[in-house]
């Protein structure tokens, strides 16, 4: 069995020709040994998120899901500015309108973040952080990965929160970081 550092490192760039989202992407990949049992704080506490350009504007979020189990979710990052927009999304994601959380269409927007289809449980994305410069929305994700040890089900990864409404320009930039669990030695 190969040793595996406590924590692995690498970075790359690209575009969302390469690789699932809009507009460009930042990864950080960090390889990890699950904490001992007992060990206090959570993974986000313990591993904290990178900050986004300190100068750009931070936005406010509310979760509006947050699951593993959305159903068959094509991989990407989304901004949906309208109900029907937002309600077919959410009939995809969960089979039915009836349960979408209300958003203030007025006021408000929805940014998601889905990882389209994963071999195993384990898997979660969560988006951290939000931020807008030069009218660009910056969005920091956490991606975590099972490295092998979960259940054998297919999931859908998505994390879709509601942010005030903004004018956007461009597409959205991805941060996300990706942490890989492992208890192989």
């Amino acid at each position: 069995m190969a040793t595996i550092p406590n924590d692995i490192q690498a970075s790359c760039q690209g575009s969302a020709a390469s690789d699932a989202g809009a507009g460009p992407y930042e990864t950080a990949i960090l390889v990890r040994r699950p904490p001992a049992p007992g060990t206090p704080g959570t993974a986000a506490a313990r591993y904290p998120a990178p900050v986004i350009d300190p100068a750009a504007e931070q936005l406010t979020f509310r979760t509006l899901l947050h699951s593993q189990m959305a159903f068959a979710v094509e991989a990407g990052l989304f901004v949906i500015r309208g109900e029907d927009e937002w309600l077919s999304t959410w009939e995809g994601w969960r089979g039915s309108r009836q349960s979408a959380p209300a958003v203030d269409w007025a006021g408000e927007l929805v940014v998601a973040l889905a990882l389209g289809s994963r071999p195993a449980s384990g898997y979660q994305v969560t988006i951290e952080q939000l931020a807008v410069r030069d009218r660009r929305l910056y969005v920091n994700a956490w991606e975590e990965e099972n490295g092998g040890t979960g259940l054998d089900i297919i999931t859908h990864p998505v994390h879709a929160v509601a942010v005030p409404r903004r004018d956007f320009a461009g597409e959205p930039h991805l941060v996300k970081r990706v942490t890989v669990w492992t208890d192989e030695d």
